[in-house]
């Protein structure tokens, strides 16, 4: 019986999160968000092109902040990028000159492997 009613309990509890999300905040597509927008100017009016390129320059200065902090999260993730490069190529290293260790640098003598050793052996017996 008490599972039953904290399922409904839960249930009340999403419905009413669902219910305020899109009631009091309706969603929103496109650029119906408020954003201002680079428009066109209408040659007949003079009075308005000087408040439209007011609008105009105002955007455009929006557009040139954002670049100009994008530049600097480029610039960051160069110098990140460049880091691991070398840190990439610290490891390759490592990796050869532990490999060339393990290997040694003369060829292993093996034994047994000759035809010559086998016909000695059956003229023996």
């Amino acid at each position: 019986m008490i599972i039953k009613i904290l399922i409904v309990f839960f249930l009340f509890l999403i419905i009413y999160q669902l219910y305020l999300e899109f009631v009091n905040n309706p969603l929103i597509e496109g650029l119906e968000n408020g954003d201002p927008v680079y428009k066109e100017y209408d040659q007949n009016d003079p009075l308005i092109l000087g408040k439209q390129n007011a609008g105009n320059i105002e955007v455009l200065r929006k557009r040139v902040d954002g670049i100009e902090t994008m530049k600097k999260d480029v610039d960051d993730l160069k110098i990140q990028v460049s880091g691991m490069n070398d840190q990439m190529e610290q490891l390759v290293n490592q990796q050869a000159e532990q490999a060339q260790e393990l290997v040694g640098s003369t060829a292993p003598e093996i034994t047994g492997t000759d035809d010559i050793e086998e016909t000695e052996d059956q003229d023996k017996v």
